[in-house]
């Protein structure tokens, strides 16, 4: 054992206390020289004006952070821990500078930068955030970018919109949103290289994310996240409205190319427009995931993938090509009539160097889609091109159309899905299952696989239950030829190639069908039995079956012409087969029946009573007065009409009126003016927009015992343009015509005053009116002109009321219950095209009940204010609500 003496305790003790003085001067030196580092000192909070843009990032970093920060704590705005909350719209505006927040030596910066193991939120409050990055002259290698996250985790949360505006013209490029998990190790920190970005926005247009990249630099693409080493995703919960011109819109990268297993990323969008006119729209690589408005999953009890999509409502509208190569996996959900994709997809034919092998080869991906509920794929190439002469990589901005490999989709699920095949590439699916229509466009009679320009649809697998429908239109095809009918539908069944069926797999019905015209009804033939009759044993190409005597028991020929020149000879015994023709009114004329109904019950929304266009007249007895009413509301005819003919379309207005009177006697004598803007949605099959205007003039007389009498005359015009989509999908009718109207109304009614104000009032009114009609021609897109004869209309429209009051010396509310009664209604449509000449008619007759309830209150000796609501019941042409106010001036 070690005997300490006295003193050497002492110089124990000086020794300790100078390495720690020693220590301490190291520190302090460390954190000199490693000044770095991030420190946040307590300053003074100043007010900041969130009315103007505010020139500073948003900055969560290891470096280069601490002016940022601390700005940021002066507003009060930022509690120190990652953490932003406004109760405000935000613009942040930063361009670029020598010293920013960011990576040392990094050549990019962004206005929100985000790096290390920081978790925080930016919290919107319900208000919309800007954000600006832009280059500046003078100042290089400072790439902007709206969002730049290397690891971390950022909540956008509680958001009225993003709207992210790059402008790349002092740089070689500007980029949207950009994740990435970096790693990052270093003797003084250590950052995982795990980063996220989770934007929680809403599904209206309002709330969506917005990206733009401007400039003279390159647009290098919306968002993208690259796992780098690490992990990299981005969630954006609701819509997004992208548009990217130079580089792909959305971008997924897994990992490097020469790493396999090593890093994971994923992206998932809600839905919105995504528009991208480079070598993709969507593009996915090296085992990175995108999703938009989908997710595939293992169905446990058939041990198959199923393609789920997230929302019934959502639209999801890609314009682009789109591209997953190297294990990529896309998958989008397409679920409504809103819902499009226009572009090739290309998962194979791609040459690369192989991840596994780090050898030249094909490096296919996946794109799993969900096609559903009136959505479209318009399948043709939008981008660049993947093989282009200029290179794949070569100056955007003088890029031409390449070439591209043709389409293939690993599983395409469909429900009343539609596909417009437009392009020459072919298009493959390899696993299919459900229904969907198929379009072709053809020239000539549609006889020959040539007059097919488009190229085939290959159905590689399906199962069981599926159905394709093969669409085509009418045009240059001799509808009362039996046999010119018969030759169409055969070459465009041929068009469909089912190869599971050359492996004996029996999955697939389908139908063959020419489209009706404008007014051609359609022509449809059934495939009939597929498993014995409508594909070739060996080559899988669909045929049509012919109708034959069944006691003939011969073989017969069936030609499935392929090229021009290049004819397979197929004997079978073909069986009888139904032929069906459609109804004599095609959509289009539906369409457009619906909207000229659409005018002629929009000169009913001009009718009104007394109490609606101005109030309680007895609250001020004055000898002149003006008033002004504002009314709205919202109709829809969703049924039948009297004569059993389908009518479904949408109708909301809006309306004002002026008007002033003068006492006379005993008489209130007046006129208004009127304007009104309707809007019309024809079921799926268009749009209408009418604007009204009219003049009126009208008579009041009020007695003394509460009896009054209300006479008032209108005319005025109608102005309707409409866009009607025809079936067919290539002719489209838009046409705008001018009719006038008229109407006179009468209204009698007495009001008997019960005890203590409150009251009884019986009336009855009476209106005659009528809508002009009109003989147009219009232009039918594709095809000849179509003359249009409008016939016009009468109405007769009575309604009995009984309402329940009570007035005061300076206000008046009131209940009404009315029956109301359509007398006529009748209106004739006449259209003829190419010789053919069809008509269909309307019949409005009805009885229906109407609900009101509305006041007027007294708010000076020369002023009242007025309003009602309205509701019918029971009625074909719904009035689903109507509000009307008012304010009128009496001296």
């Amino acid at each position: 054992m070690i005997m300490w003496k006295k003193e050497n305790q002492i110089n124990m003790k000086k020794l300790a206390a100078g390495v720690a003085i020693l220590l301490m001067a190291g520190c302090y030196q460390a954190m000199a020289d490693n000044s770095d580092i991030t420190k946040v000192e307590p300053v003074e909070k100043i007010e900041v004006d969130l009315n103007k843009p505010v020139n500073m990032q948003i900055a969560e970093t290891i470096h280069y952070a601490d002016e940022t920060k601390a700005w940021w704590s002066k507003t009060g705005l930022y509690d120190g821990k990652g953490n932003y909350n406004f109760n405000h719209d935000v613009t942040l505006d930063v361009k670029a500078e020598k010293d920013m927040a960011g990576l040392e030596f990094d050549p990019h910066f962004g206005t929100v930068f985000w790096h290390g193991d920081t978790k925080g939120k930016i919290n919107m409050n319900g208000h919309k955030l800007v954000v600006k990055a832009s280059g500046a002259a003078g100042v290089e290698r400072r790439t902007p970018y709206g969002i730049l996250q290397y690891s971390g985790d950022l909540t956008i949360e509680n958001t009225k919109g993003i709207d992210i505006e790059v402008d790349s013209t002092h740089s070689t490029y500007g980029r949207g949103i950009w994740v990435g998990g970096i790693r990052s190790v270093t003797k003084f920190y250590k950052v995982p290289g795990y980063s996220n970005l989770h934007i929680k926005n809403g599904d209206s247009w309002d709330e969506a994310v917005k990206i733009r990249v401007i400039g003279k630099g390159e647009d290098f693409g919306a968002v993208e996240a690259n796992a780098e080493d690490g992990r990299a995703d981005i969630t954006i919960d609701g819509l997004v409205d992208i548009v990217s011109k130079d580089w792909r819109a959305i971008e997924v990268h897994g990992g490097p190319a020469n790493k396999i297993n090593k890093g994971k990323a994923h992206i998932f969008i809600g839905g919105g427009k995504i528009v991208g006119t480079d070598v993709a729209s969507i593009a996915a690589y090296t085992a990175g995931e995108i999703e938009i408005n989908a997710k595939y999953e293992i169905n446990r009890n058939t041990n198959k993938m199923e393609i789920k999509a997230l929302s019934e409502t959502r639209p999801v509208q890609i314009v682009g090509d789109v591209s997953s190569e190297s294990d990529g996996i896309i998958t989008l959900g397409l679920n409504n009539k809103d819902s499009y994709l226009q572009g090739l997809v290309t998962t194979t034919g791609i040459y690369g160097i192989s991840r596994f092998t780090q050898k030249p080869a094909l490096i296919p991906g996946n794109v799993y889609m969900r096609l559903a509920n009136g959505a479209t794929w318009i399948h043709e190439q939008v981008g660049v091109g993947y093989i282009n002469e200029k290179g794949h990589d070569a100056d955007v901005h003088r890029r031409v159309i390449g070439a591209s490999p043709d389409s293939e989709v690993q599983i395409l699920q469909a429900s009343n899905g539609i596909i417009r095949q437009n392009a020459k590439h072919k298009l493959t699916i390899d696993d299919y299952s459900g229904d969907m229509k198929v379009i072709y466009k053809h020239d000539g009679d549609g006889s020959r696989g040539e007059n097919y320009k488009a190229g085939d649809v290959v159905i590689k697998t399906a199962r069981e239950g599926s159905i394709i429908t093969m669409i085509t239109d009418n045009s240059g095809i001799n509808m009362q030829d039996a046999d010119a009918v018969d030759h169409a539908l055969n070459a465009l069944a041929g068009k469909l190639i089912y190869e599971g069926y050359k492996n004996k797999e029996n999955n697939l019905s389908g139908r063959v069908t020419i489209a009706e015209g404008v007014l051609d009804s359609s022509v449809t033939m059934k495939l009939g039995d597929l498993k014995e009759m409508a594909f070739n044993a060996t080559t899988g190409q669909g045929s049509l079956k012919k109708e034959i005597n069944q006691a003939d028991k011969k073989e017969h020929t069936i030609i499935v012409e392929k090229t021009a020149n290049d004819k397979e000879i197929q004997n079978v015994t073909p069986k009888k087969v139904e032929k069906e023709v459609g109804k004599y009114e095609t959509q289009t004329m539906m369409g457009l029946r619906m909207g000229f109904t659409a005018v002629n019950t929009a000169w009913s929304i001009y009718g009104n009573d007394l109490e609606r266009r101005m109030g309680d007249v007895r609250l001020l007895n004055k000898e002149s007065g003006v008033w002004t009413t504002y009314e709205s509301g919202k109709n829809d005819f969703n049924g039948t009409d009297a004569d059993k003919q389908e009518i479904y379309y949408m109708q909301k207005y809006k309306k004002i009126q002026i008007g002033y009177d003068k006492k006379v006697g005993d008489l209130i004598i007046g006129g208004a003016a009127e304007y009104a803007v309707i809007d019309n949605t024809l079921a799926d099959l268009g749009t209408s927009k009418i604007t009204g205007i009219s003049g009126a003039i009208y008579g009041t007389k009020q007695g003394e015992n509460g009896n009054y009498v209300d006479v008032i005359a209108k005319f005025g015009t109608l102005n309707n343009k409409f866009d009607i989509k025809a079936m067919n999908l290539n002719a489209d009718i838009k046409g705008e015509y001018r009719v006038p109207a008229y109407s006179i109304s009468t209204e009698f009614g007495t009001r008997k005053i019960l005890k203590d104000g409150i009251y009884v009032e019986p009336s009855i009114e009476w209106t005659l009116s009528r809508v002009e009609g009109d003989t147009k021609e219009v232009a039918v897109e594709n095809q000849q002109k179509m003359t249009i004869k409008q016939g016009g209309m009468n109405s007769y429209v009575g309604r009995l009321a009984l309402a329940l009051g009570k007035e005061t010396e300076k206000s008046q509310v009131f209940a009404k219950l009315a029956v109301a009664r359509e007398f006529n209604g009748e209106m004739k449509t006449e259209l003829t095209m190419n010789n053919t000449t069809k008509q269909s008619k309307i019949n409005l007759r009805d009885t229906w009940l109407d609900f009101e309830i509305g006041g007027s209150y007294k708010m000076s000796e020369t002023s009242y204010i007025y309003g009602t609501f309205t509701k019918n019941i029971k009625s074909k042409f719904n009035n689903k609500w109507r509000l009307d106010a008012g304010i009128r001036f009496a001296f």
